[in-house]
């Protein structure tokens, strides 16, 4: 049908040729524009693809944790240190003499030194024998059996000896019945008695390093000292 002048038909190239030209052919996907008759018209560009508009939604970061309850901090206690004593170079067989020794006889201070110094010695590596009166029984300590006869100012007198190791330290207990009578005081009596038991200590501490087997043989004379205490054994 016919129509007006400025009526015009768009049509959109899809491949092959169209007019004589190369250089008037139009590309693929141009619009072309005719009018009411067939002419060609005014080429319109292509219509805009159309666009999808993206919306980004930001993510959240997670949350924080709770906050937890304060965890008590563990202590551990070191064990105290125990400083071991230096040993000597020279090792000694160093024999104490006293009238007492605590815990098994004491008066006063000669008693706690007897009880101490002895296992500071042994400590240092030395090897201490103690020799003090037997005044009454005394848990742990035994009988060697051994019997020694010395001339106790002019006359025989018989002493037994008695044993006990503790604490590195070896005790030796002179056994007679002079000690057994002054158990509860043992420094009473006169001075002839006090000089009886204390000359009878004396001799059966020389004889104890070769008659009393501590430790399953004798201390004998080698590297000796004898150390006496007060004027009772002196």
């Amino acid at each position: 049908s016919s129509s007006s002048s400025s009526s015009s038909v768009a049509a959109v190239v899809s491949g092959g040729s169209a007019g004589s030209g190369a250089a008037s052919r139009p590309a693929v996907g141009d619009v072309l524009m005719y009018d009411a008759d067939g002419g060609r018209g005014v080429e319109a560009a292509p219509a805009p693809a159309p666009t999808t508009k993206t919306t980004t939604t930001p993510v959240q970061p997670p949350p924080p944790p709770p906050p937890s309850a304060p965890v008590a901090e563990r202590v551990v206690v070191a064990p105290p240190r125990v400083e071991e004593q230096p040993k000597c170079r020279e090792k000694l067989n160093i024999v104490m003499v006293a009238s007492e020794c605590a815990p098994f006889s004491k008066t006063g201070g000669l008693g706690d030194v007897m009880q101490s110094l002895p296992k500071a010695l042994a400590a240092r590596g030395h090897r201490v024998m103690v020799v003090v009166p037997r005044y009454k029984e005394y848990e742990g300590v035994f009988d060697t059996g051994v019997r020694v006869n010395f001339n106790v100012l002019g006359g025989s007198t018989e002493v037994g000896y008695f044993h006990s190791y503790r604490d590195g330290v070896d005790y030796v207990f002179v056994d007679h019945g002079a000690y057994h009578h002054v158990r509860d005081s043992i420094y009473s009596g006169d001075r002839s008695a006090a000089t009886f038991r204390n000359s009878m200590l004396c001799q059966a501490a020389l004889e104890a390093v070769w008659q009393v087997p501590c430790g399953g043989f004798p201390y004998g004379d080698e590297n000796l000292i004898f150390v006496a205490n007060d004027w009772h054994a002196s």
